[in-house]
């Protein structure tokens, strides 16, 4: 039957971590403060092998999960980023249809394309607010009122006619209540 490392037999053994993975304490220095604290022989190759044979590889795998989870988490903001650029070109690219159409409003078939780039628009901003609500960053700590603020100014920006912003307005109020239910 293989011997159990004493390390992880003894009552210190937290204290021990603490002292070489936190303290970054020398193992002469371990060494000397069990045997003065508490009154316990450790030879100075029991400390090394528990911290090469115990402790090691778990610290190897946190630092592997860490380098997988920054990964991941480097992949979904790219694809966020992503997300928001095609929203965004979507947009802009309705806004030019919109300016295209709005010089010949007195023409029923450029009335009948602007109804439909709002339709378009208001799926964009629907589909836009749905994502929202999944992408949750915790450094943000934006309110729904700021949200709705960059929005309207981003709106503008864009020169998105007055008449839809404030459809986008109702829209976005409609959301908060059915969203409340």
């Amino acid at each position: 039957m293989p011997q159990r490392c004493k390390i992880c037999s003894s009552q210190h053994r937290p204290e021990i971590e603490d002292l070489r993975l936190n303290k970054k304490a020398k193992y002469v220095d371990i060494l000397q403060i069990i045997r003065n604290k508490h009154n316990e022989e450790v030879s100075y190759s029991s400390l090394s092998r528990h911290f090469n044979n115990c402790v090691q590889p778990y610290l190897d795998s946190s630092i592997k999960s860490d380098k997988l989870r920054q990964i991941y988490v480097k992949e979904k903001i790219r694809e966020n980023i992503n997300a928001c650029v095609n929203l965004i070109n979507t947009i802009n690219m309705l806004n030019e249809q919109l300016v295209t159409v709005r010089g010949h409003m007195d023409d029923p078939e450029a009335r009948k394309e602007a109804r439909e780039i709002a339709k378009i628009l208001d799926d964009v901003m629907r589909t836009t607010l749905q994502y929202s609500d999944k992408l949750k960053i915790e450094e943000d700590n934006a309110t729904d009122r700021d949200v709705y603020d960059r929005l309207l100014w981003t709106l503008e920006q864009a020169c998105i006619p007055v008449e839809y912003i404030q459809a986008i307005k109702d829209k976005w109020e409609l959301y908060g209540k059915q969203s409340n239910n």
